[in-house]
């Protein structure tokens, strides 16, 4: 998954900056004669970053790990499972697929696709309806994702979706743009930018 849970984030598991806990309040034990009272301070030294591509598949999965457990303790259980709903002809052939993923009160769709010779007939609602009775029936309140200029932004407007956001000349001469749809619960409201005061002449 490319967009969820995982994306976003400011802040890491470092204990830099938060409040001391009630273990770290406690009365220091007596240090043994001879003993020393420097207490090693990580920001001491700065490490190197190191380029591990070779080993990517497992520090993809031990930094997915940390974040999880430091996301879990500050909004709740993540409730985290993947979605894949797919359309085949009479050979088997994959010919139409979503891929989505459910995460606490939402589902974010990963990919939507559809087999150039099946466009225009219907299996794109059909896939994106399928995926939104999903997330109705997980209790999920929204359904978000991105999709790109020359991809389907139409398509998703059409079905009662709402753009939020865009990246602009991404690719260059197009643009990223994220779109979302309350499927229980109350309307989504967004917030117009403020129009910008008129400079007085000089």
């Amino acid at each position: 998954m490319r967009s969820s849970w995982k994306a976003g984030v400011t802040r890491t598991g470092s204990m830099r900056g938060l409040t001391p806990s009630v273990a770290d309040c406690k009365e220091p034990k007596a240090r043994r004669p001879g003993s020393s009272s420097h207490v090693p301070d990580t920001r001491d030294k700065m490490h190197p970053v190191t380029t591990e591509n070779h080993n990517i598949s497992e520090v993809s999965s031990e930094l997915e790990a940390r974040l999880r457990d430091f996301n879990e303790a500050s909004a709740g259980p993540l409730r985290s499972r993947p979605v894949a709903l797919t359309v085949r002809d009479d050979s088997g052939r994959l010919i139409a697929g979503l891929t989505a993923e459910i995460f606490w009160n939402t589902l974010y769709i990963d990919l939507l696709w559809v087999d150039a010779e099946y466009r225009g007939q219907g299996y794109g609602t059909l896939l994106l309806q399928a995926a939104e009775s999903q997330a109705l029936a997980d209790s999920c309140e929204v359904v978000y994702l991105s999709t790109f200029d020359f991809q389907a932004p139409g398509f998703y407007a059409r079905h009662g979706y709402r753009a939020f956001g865009e990246l602009q000349d991404v690719p260059r001469g197009s643009r990223r743009r994220w779109f979302c749809k309350r499927v229980r619960g109350k309307s989504i409201s967004f917030t117009e930018p403020e129009a910008e005061s008129p400079k007085p002449r000089t």
